[in-house]
């Protein structure tokens, strides 16, 4: 600490262990506050000048890194997102694809979102606090991931983030979503391939009201969507391209010696 400056300044270096966030935050540490609640473990390497609590939070400079664990998001509903921006979507969604009209996602309650851990590395300057590697890890069946860049005031408590929502543990059941397209029936059409359910999405307002944007949530789903429907087309037209060449080949080779037919057999049924 440097007292002779008008301004007092100071440095430090802190290594935290299971910090419980909710009673600090109920004590005097609001920075947390309307944020997580969990135990905290986090390294932090800082600088900054004045006492005076808003000053110092626009004075103070820091990096460091945070794990937050059994942790919760005290006012982010996350099941609240997913359902309002896939939900809103799907109608956009069936301009394209008709057979999706009407289907909807379940909401999961907030309170069963549980995460193992919440982590990301971190800076504190200009009175913000920003989290660009900000990712989360649920319990099994308990609650939707999410990774991304993180941004809050420490004054005002603004929200800015940027997200990728992945309902790992498929709550919502948005993987199981399918539809039928000219006969052809494709599953999981919301979902590349083998992986979660996901989507992007932006976070606005305040930490303690949010806001959030799903302006790209409609063009990305489409496109999943869209690109789902061309590789089962895709696929239904080899099969059937397949199964017409063996018809051929069998009608034209009826009187071929048996050699000949086994193998052409094994080349159209592999």
């Amino acid at each position: 600490i440097g007292m002779k400056p008008k301004t007092p300044t100071y440095q430090f270096v802190a290594n935290v262990n299971q910090l419980d966030l909710q009673q600090a935050v109920s004590s005097q540490l609001e920075l947390f506050k309307n944020t997580l609640i969990g135990k905290a473990n986090f390294s932090i390497d800082g600088r900054g000048a004045s006492f005076n609590p808003d000053a110092a939070k626009r004075n103070l400079n820091a990096k460091g890194s945070l794990r937050v664990n059994d942790a919760a998001f005290a006012s982010v509903d996350i099941g609240k997102m997913v359902a309002e921006g896939v939900n809103s979507s799907i109608e956009k969604i069936g301009e394209k694809i008709p057979g999706i009209k009407g289907k909807t996602v379940r909401v999961p309650p907030s309170k069963d979102s549980k995460y193992e851990f919440i982590s990301s590395d971190f800076t504190i300057a200009d009175g913000k606090f920003s989290a660009p590697n900000f990712m989360t890890k649920t319990y099994p069946n308990q609650g939707i991931d999410l990774k991304g860049r993180t941004q809050v005031g420490l004054i005002d408590y603004a929200l800015d983030t940027r997200w990728e929502i992945i309902d790992t543990n498929n709550i919502t059941k948005a993987k199981d979503l399918s539809v039928n397209v000219s006969g052809t029936e494709i599953p999981h059409v919301l979902a590349e391939g083998s992986g979660p359910f996901r989507f992007p999405v932006s976070a606005g307002c305040t930490a303690m009201s949010p806001c959030f944007n799903y302006a790209e949530v409609p063009q990305f789903l489409t496109t999943v969507a869209l690109k789902n429907v061309q590789d089962a087309a895709v696929g239904r037209a080899k099969d059937e391209a397949k199964k017409a060449a063996g018809k051929a080949v069998q009608d034209a080779t009826k009187n071929a010696p048996a050699p000949v037919q086994n193998i052409l057999k094994g080349i159209f049924n592999r």
